[in-house]
């Protein structure tokens, strides 16, 4: 028996030594005979099958003692007559292993093989083979035997005896690769993974020999899908105390990808345990250890981490490093410190230490010093760093006023005489704060000189990426205060004459940005840098100036005259650019005051233009049309200078459709009465009426609600309440004179804003104080929430159009009202809720962009085991009691709207009704923007019955207004009743119990509508 295993085992080998021979004889007999052999194989194919089957089959029950004759092929003295022999045992390898006994022996075979083999390559083969004999017969985990591990063993055997002639890919293709097929035996996987690290730990194993372990093993993590911490992480100390400096690099990569893999290892050991490890090694003597525990430290930053202070201290010693990656990685880290919250880092700290003198030096000492640092890397000699600078300052939402002036100035300036007028300026603030710190003159010390001209040298470098980056940069910081902005909008004017095209496109769309967010004045020293851009080279940057100018603040009339030279000269070398017409009419609204004054020239000039061969075909009367048209949408009076005829006649528009429909429109009688109706309104809101002003009033008049953050940290509480009831009056008044839907549904969703601002500012007051002495007045925690809960649910469902970041802020929002539920009673319904939000918000998250701070804490709360411990309550009361993290975005948003009508029914004319019998009554719905929702109408007469009628909204998009009949049920009555209708949209929400009807949240889009009921037999009909 014995001895027909052999057989049945070199029958195989046979074939592939003969094949071997064949293939390397160089004579033609021998060449015929390897042609002779390959026919005969060819013919013989089944008959070879058959033999090997009955020989393994033999073979599988004979003894199982081993036999150490050398009768196979695999001990030839020939390595590729070996190497031949496994290929062909590959070959028929499910005939092979077709039973168990057969696949054990071949499996003891090819182990005595491998001890014994000398060869690479064949090594190689074999452990290829074993592997696949284990992966097709092992078992599950649970029942693993000792003999399937095996394999794992002659890895680290083999890999060990073999290290003097391995490389890194070696590796990864005999190991990482047959690891990642072995995910179901975990255990067996990790015993060899401890195998190789306790080797490569050791003092005897070569640096290569541990470097490439490390590779192989930051192959496994990411093939496998990460590795457990607990197992590695004495070794991986053992591994960092190593002198050779790319061991140490490979180690703190390896476990930064390891931490990040394994979900449990934040639990473990410890977030800012974690951070603070890989700092200390940010001091290394080595450049690529640095190297190496600043991407870790940024890598976990990208992956849930969160930055500490102690982070953004160490990336500023190493601005000072010899090494380029060094300086450039400390730079994303200061970045991504400043990203991650920027308000609790800059403008929350100083105001939280403003009661201590020297915390506040010590503060304002520490910002100065991450600002000047940057800005010292502004004159590297690598560009990389220069570039990364850029993009530090691009992020960084608050920088002092006298250290960004003096960046913008390569001159020393002299801040003495304005040392109590300096304040920490911020985009919510517009450069003004309610803390007077003027007391702390002397914590303010001394203008550092290291960020002079910082910028200027920006936008003088010799490469054109670094002063495109430099623009970004400025516009960011147009919003400290208006003599930055003038500096840096000088800056922008000078950069129109650059000599790359990419660096004046970049520079006309900033200035654009900064015309429409503040203003942008031009007089008559810069004019011509403006119109200059009508005449470039670049198509691209012609468009953009023309839309720049046409949004430009001119500073008189005169500057005004100029502009409108220059573009009629323009309008006559480009007669086919008839997208000019668009300039002038949108100058003629913005300056309606100038053009009134310049009426009269005006007019005379166009009356000569009208008198010429030409006449209305002159492009000319078109221009001057057109900026009278538009002046007269906000002053009709210039709208009576214009000649009689010209309005009569479209065939002056006719060459530009687009715009012929808009502005003719501001010619008709509604129009001009709706102008009128719009000037007669109080004088209050009369400056913010223009259109294009009114976006920038809502912005502004949030951001000013949201002062109250700062005003709560100083205990200014009656400040507080004046600040809010006057944002609210202001767009109230201002919701008196809008005509436009979408205008008025963006100012609607600003006063949910500022109530959402007053409920939270209520919260936190609550948490703030001991809630037995709130008074009683004042609204309960749970009434709050509730509120807060539906205000939020009406500015998720009720308004479409939201930005992707205004998404995030609802859904960061909707957590709120859960978390004060869970302060007095934590209820497994609101851990639920909490649960799936912060799921949602992670699943929208743009790829690359970390989660917020809050979303971090409500995380690490929600990691309590239970959440009745005390440690549990006192970490929400904290969050809690802290005010919500960032400024609202308002943007364009579109209001869901409806309108029930019911037709032919009110009180003095109801609607008459046989008791028992059906009964409907007809209405009337108008709708907008409830595209791909679900729609309903309640009908419910008192607490007897409730009726839900589902409205397909395909249909009432096709008919808007729609009439239908809406059918009541049975009515027993027998005298007068009214049935209340509503028209609800259906939002994700709680479980609605009304059978047929919605199964979500229902937010009310009309008030409620009477349908007034009486019985026919009723004698007073």
């Amino acid at each position: 028996m014995k001895r027909g295993r052999d057989e049945g085992f070199n029958s195989e080998c046979l074939h592939a030594h003969k094949r071997c021979e064949g293939e390397s004889s160089e004579t033609g007999a021998a060449a015929e005979i390897c042609v002779s052999e390959e026919k005969t194989n060819a013919l013989d194919k089944d008959s070879d099958r058959h033999d090997v089957s009955l020989s393994i089959e033999a073979g599988s029950t004979a003894n199982s003692t081993e036999d150490d004759e050398n009768t196979s092929l695999l001990c030839h003295q020939n390595p590729q007559v070996r190497l031949r022999a496994l290929a062909c045992l590959l070959a028929h390898f499910d005939l092979l292993i077709r039973d168990t006994a057969s696949a054990q022996y071949l499996h003891a075979t090819l182990c005595r093989q491998l001890q014994r083999e000398e060869n690479l390559h064949v090594a190689q083969q074999i452990v290829r083979l074993i592997t696949f004999i284990v992966i097709s017969t092992c078992k599950p985990a649970d029942s693993i035997r000792s003999e399937d591990s095996s394999v794992l063993n002659s890895h680290a055997i083999f890999c060990s005896t073999h290290f003097g002639s391995l490389n890194q890919s070696t590796i990864k293709s005999v190991f990482s690769q047959n690891i990642a097929r072995l995910e179901s035996i975990s255990e067996p996987a990790m015993q060899c993974i401890k195998m190789f690290l306790s080797q490569s730990s050791t003092e005897t194993e070569s640096p290569t020999f541990k470097l490439q372990v490390l590779n192989s093993l930051s192959s496994i993590a990411m093939e496998v899908g990460g590795i457990q911490i607990s197992l590695l992480y004495k070794h991986l100390k053992e591994l960092l105390v190593n002198s050779n400096p790319f061991i140490k690099a490979q180690t703190l990569k390896f476990f930064g990808l390891c931490l990040v893999t394994d979900s449990c290892s934040k639990a473990k050991l410890g977030e800012k345990e974690t951070i603070v490890f890989f700092l200390e090694l940010s001091t290394d003597p080595a450049a690529v250890v640095r190297k190496a525990s600043l991407l870790s430290v940024i890598y976990l930053c990208n992956n849930g981490y969160s930055l500490t202070e102690e982070c953004f201290k160490v990336a500023v010693t190493l601005f000072d490093d010899s090494n380029d990656d060094v300086r450039s990685l400390a730079l994303q880290l200061v970045s991504l410190w400043v990203k991650e919250d920027p308000e609790e880092n800059t403008d929350t700290a100083f105001l939280e230490r403003s009661i201590s003198n020297s915390v506040l030096c010590e503060f304002l000492h520490e910002f100065s010093l991450q600002s000047n640092s940057v800005c010292k890397m502004m004159t590297d000699m690598e560009l990389s760093i220069r570039i990364e600078a850029c993009k530090a300052f691009s992020i960084m939402m608050n920088v002092r006023e006298d250290l960004l002036l003096q960046a913008l100035s390569k001159k020393p300036l002299d801040f003495s005489n304005e040392a109590k007028e300096r304040v920490t300026s911020s985009l919510i603030t517009n450069g003004e704060t309610d803390v007077d710190i003027s007391e702390y003159e002397g914590g303010l010390g001394i203008l550092d000189r290291l960020n002079m001209g910082a910028f200027v040298h920006g936008i003088e470098d010799e490469f054109w990426e670094v002063r495109s980056l430099t623009l970004d940069a400025l516009s960011c910081f147009c919003c400290v205060s208006m003599r930055a902005r003038a500096a840096i909008t000088e800056i922008m004017l000078n950069l129109l004459n650059d000599d790359s095209n990419q660096v004046r496109l970049k520079a006309v769309h900033k200035l654009i940005y900064v015309a429409q967010h503040y203003t942008l004045e031009i007089d008559e020293t810069n004019l011509q840098q403006v119109l200059a851009t009508l005449e470039d080279i670049d198509d691209a940057i012609r468009d953009a100036g023309k839309n720049l100018i046409a949004i430009l603040t001119h500073s008189s009339k005169d500057v005004l005259k100029s502009t409108i030279g220059t573009l009629m000269k323009y309008m006559q070398t480009h007669q086919q650019e008839k997208d000019v017409w668009h300039i002038f009419h949108k100058l003629g609204r913005a300056h309606n005051t100038f053009v009134q004054f310049l009426a009269n020239d005006l007019v005379k000039e166009l009356n000569t233009l009208l008198s010429r061969e030409a006449g209305l075909d002159d492009s000319m009367c078109g221009c001057i049309l057109f900026l009278l048209l538009g002046a007269s949408e906000v002053n009709p009076n210039i709208l009576s200078l214009v000649p009689a005829k010209m309005l009569s006649l479209s065939r002056l528009l006719v060459h530009n459709e687009d715009q012929m429909n808009g502005v003719l429109k501001t010619c008709t009688t509604e129009s001009e009465s709706r102008m009128t109706g719009k000037v007669s309104n109080a004088c209050v809101v009369s400056d913010i009426v223009l259109e294009h002003k009114i976006g920038d009033f809502l912005g502004n008049t949030v951001k000013a609600s949201w002062n109250v953050k700062r005003m709560l940290c100083s205990a200014m509480l009656d400040l507080s309440i004046h600040v809010l009831r006057t944002c609210q009056r202001d767009i109230r008044k201002l919701l008196n004179v809008l005509v436009n839907e979408d205008r008025v549904a963006l100012a609607t969703y600003s006063l949910h804003c500022i109530e959402c601002v007053e409920l939270i500012w209520k919260g936190h007051f609550y948490f703030q104080h001991n809630p037995t002495l709130t008074l009683a007045s004042q609204p309960s925690l749970s009434e709050l929430a509730q509120r807060l809960d539906f205000v939020v649910k009406c500015m998720q469902h009720t308004y479409t159009g939201h930005t992707h970041e205004q998404q995030l802020d609802l859904l960061e929002l909707s957590m709120i009202p859960s978390l004060w539920k869970l302060s007095p009673i934590a209820s497994q319904n609101e851990l639920n809720k909490l649960s799936s939000a912060v799921d949602v918000i992670k699943n929208n998250l743009v790829q690359g962009s970390p989660p917020t701070s809050f979303l971090n804490k409500v995380q690490e709360i929600m990691l309590e085991t239970t959440a009745d411990s005390p440690s549990f309550q006192t970490a929400l009361c904290e969050l809690c009691s802290t005010f919500w993290p960032r400024p609202f975005s308002i943007f364009a948003v579109q209001e869901m709207k409806a309108v029930l009508t019911i037709l032919e029914n009110d009180f003095e004319h109801p609607a008459k009704f046989l008791p028992n019998m059906p009964f409907s009554v007809k209405a009337r719905i108008f709708t907008r923007h409830l595209e791909n929702s679900r729609v309903w109408v309640c009908l419910r007469l008192d607490s007897l019955w409730e009726k839900f009628i589902f409205l397909d909204s395909e249909e009432l998009r096709r008919r808007n207004p729609m009439i239908t009949s809406l059918q009541l049920p049975l009515l027993t009555l027998h005298s007068k009743c009214v049935v209340v209708a509503t028209v609800y949209v259906e939002c994700p929400g709680r479980y609605h119990v009304t059978g047929r009807g919605p199964r979500g949240l229902l937010i009310p889009l009309t008030p409620e509508k009477f349908i007034h009921l009486i019985p026919a037999s009723d004698p007073s009909v």
